[in-house]
Parts: structure tokens; C-alpha cells; sequence
């Protein structure tokens, strides 16, 4: 590996760049949870403006489209575009919560995380002189995992209610309509999401609000883990072969914002396209519970729940896989450029 001797960068920003460009001061009482409040703010944005694209992956996984513009045109025709918003409310709350408090616990962990990597596994300490920004990134890498791997597990003990309330909202037209009778499918208009969440306690307890659980954990641990492993990898790596002047080349253009916009993209590219079959087994599997629910809620009988595997090499398990990764993208920019920004300029 060559030497990597540019300006480095810092894994998660947290310091102010300049005290005479602050946007405004935190109230003491309140200047510790910092990279909560800030992430909180960035993911409102990021999960506002990729909630359709992440309906649409949600239909294409549960349902038979030929493509994503299929599923575009038949959401709009029967449901309107706000059908494409249809359950924003909770992950308006949840996602954005679950992220911020994701970020805190992974920051929280990597401290520990690093004093027990430094111990046992840290990259060998021979040529640190030689190559440290090298040897920082190597040894960034186990802490990212670990630590990420426990902020994505504890995460999702809050998140699971509230992605299966969003995923009941998202689907339950196109369930009613493949399964069960006209009759029931005007007792299934568009309900609020409160409304959703009671439905689902009233028919299957607060456990109806954990199913399909195992691989929600399965896909947030793997998701979390990979998501701020690679995003610190690239923008670290990006950062030292970056000109020492923070300028790119020849240019009057800074190049901490294109090294943060290239890192979350490739992050959210290779995460989802490394976890995307767990979460269509998810879906797959939540689809049936779904149907379940709204059969008992009708008088029906509920049906056995179907056996669904997760197949890596099976095209049925990246159905939707478009939309999800151009949502990932867009999303991961939004969040990382909205989220250093906050940081940097926020004391």
C-alpha cells in the first residue's frame, strides 16, 4: 500500500471548523447531545426526501412489478402521489430518532471499542512512523464494525414497531386488493399511523409490533456495522490523498464536501447491496403477517406463515433492489453532507 500523506480527516466530525462562521450555540444544558440533536435534523431530511423511492422498493418486494416505473405509474393511478408518502409518519419519528440515537451509541462504543482493539487487535505497530494515516485507517476499521455492529443491535429494539407499522401503511391496500374481497378492501382505506399501530396491538398484542424481529436485528446489525465502516474507510482514505491546502486540485472548490458526497454515496451503495436479501426475506415475511392481521380483523382464518429463506443468488431477493439503492444513495448524501455540516458549524 503507497503512502497516504495528504490532510487527514476525522472519522465523525465534532469539532467547530471556525468559531467566527458558527451558526448558532447550544445551550449548555443541552451541548453534550450535540451529535443526537444534529443527526436527528439531518435524518428528518434525508428520510423525507427518500421515503417514495423507499415505498416503492417496499411494493416491488411484496408484489409482482415488471419495474420500478411500473410500480410508480400503478401507485399514482390507484393511490395518488401522496400514496407514495403513505406511512411517512413513522419513520418521520422513528427513523430519524433511531439514527440520531444510532450515532450516539456508535460514538458512545468506539471509545471502549478502540481501548480494546489497541490491546489485542491493533495493526502492527512497526513503519507507524512511516505510514500513520495508513495505520489509522486499518485500525479505524475493527472499531467501526464492532462498534456499529452494537449500535445497529440495541437500535433495533426501538425501530422494529415502528418499520412494521410503515410497512403494514405501505402495503395494506395492495394486500387487501390480491387477497380478500371488495368488501374488505373499503374496510382497509388508509388509516393514520396511530391507527395502523393499534389495529396491529389489537390483533396480535405489542409482540404483533415485533414480528418478523430476527431479521430486522439480522439486517440493522449488518446495515450498521458496513454503513459507518465504509463511510469512515473512504472518507478517511479520500481525505489523506486529498491536497494539503483542502482544495481540490487546481481549483477554488473545497474538498471536504466531495470527499463526505463520494463516501456516503459508496456507503450507501455497498450496504444495501450487501443486506438488501435480509431485508426482502423481512418484507416477504411481514407481508404475510400483514395479510394475517387484516384476514382476522375480517372474521377470517389466518393462514400458515409461509417459510421464506434468504438466497443471495436468487434474482427474486433483489426485486426492487433499484429504487432502494437510488433511495440509499440520495438518503446517505443527504444525511452524512446535512450531518457534518451540523457539526462543523454548530458549537
Amino acid at each position: 500500500m503507497s503512502a497516504l500523506t495528504g490532510r487527514p480527516m476525522a472519522p465523525i466530525t465534532g469539532e467547530v471548523n471556525d468559531q467566527h462562521k458558527v451558526l448558532f450555540h447550544l445551550p449548555s444544558a443541552i451541548a453534550s447531545q450535540k451529535p443526537m440533536l444534529m443527526s436527528y435534523t439531518a435524518s428528518i431530511l434525508s428520510t423525507t426526501v427518500g421515503f417514495p423511492l423507499d415505498s416503492l422498493k417496499t411494493r416491488m418486494q411484496t408484489h409482482s412489478f415488471n419495474s420500478a416505473f411500473q410500480c410508480f405509474l400503478y401507485t399514482i393511478k390507484s393511490e395518488g402521489y401522496r400514496g407514495l408518502f403513505r406511512g411517512i409518519a413513522a419513520p418521520l419519528v422513528s427513523t430519524s430518532f433511531s439514527k440520531s440515537l444510532g450515532v450516539s451509541i456508535y460514538i458512545f462504543f468506539k471509545t471502549p471499542v478502540t481501548e480494546i482493539r489497541d490491546r489485542y487487535l491493533a495493526y502492527t505497530k512497526l513503519k507507524v512512523d512511516e505510514y500513520p494515516q495508513r495505520n489509522s485507517i486499518l485500525n479505524n476499521i475493527p472499531t467501526s464494525l464492532f462498534a456499529g455492529f452494537l449500535s445497529g443491535s440495541l437500535v433495533s429494539l426501538f425501530a422494529c414497531p415502528f418499520e412494521f407499522t410503515k410497512l403494514f401503511s405501505q402495503i395494506q391496500i395492495l394486500v387487501t386488493k390480491s387477497t380478500a374481497s371488495a368488501h374488505n378492501s373499503a374496510q382497509a382505506a388508509p388509516k393514520s399511523t396511530l391507527r395502523v399501530a393499534r389495529d396491529i396491538v389489537a390483533t396480535d398484542g405489542l409482540k404483533g409490533l415485533y414480528s418478523g424481529y430476527r431479521y430486522h436485528l439480522m439486517r440493522d446489525s449488518t446495515s450498521t456495522a458496513l454503513f459507518f465502516t465504509i463511510y469512515e474507510t473512504f472518507k478517511m482514505a479520500l481525505g489523506a490523498i486529498s491536497p494539503d491546502d483542502g482544495y481540490v486540485q487546481g481549483s477554488s472548490i473545497p474538498s471536504a464536501p466531495i470527499v463526505i458526497i463520494i463516501s456516503g454515496a459508496l456507503s450507501g451503495v455497498f450496504t444495501w447491496a450487501t443486506v438488501f436479501p435480509i431485508d426482502t426475506v423481512k418484507a416477504m415475511y411481514q407481508k404475510d403477517i400483514v395479510a394475517n392481521i387484516l384476514r382476522k380483523r375480517n372474521g377470517e382464518e389466518r393462514l400458515p406463515l409461509k417459510k421464506v429463506k434468504i438466497q443471495l443468488f436468487n434474482r427474486r431477493m433483489y426485486r426492487g433492489l433499484g429504487p432502494s439503492v437510488t433511495r440509499s444513495i440520495i438518503g446517505t448524501v443527504v444525511f452524512f453532507s446535512a450531518f457534518e455540516y451540523l457539526m462543523a458549524n454548530v458549537a
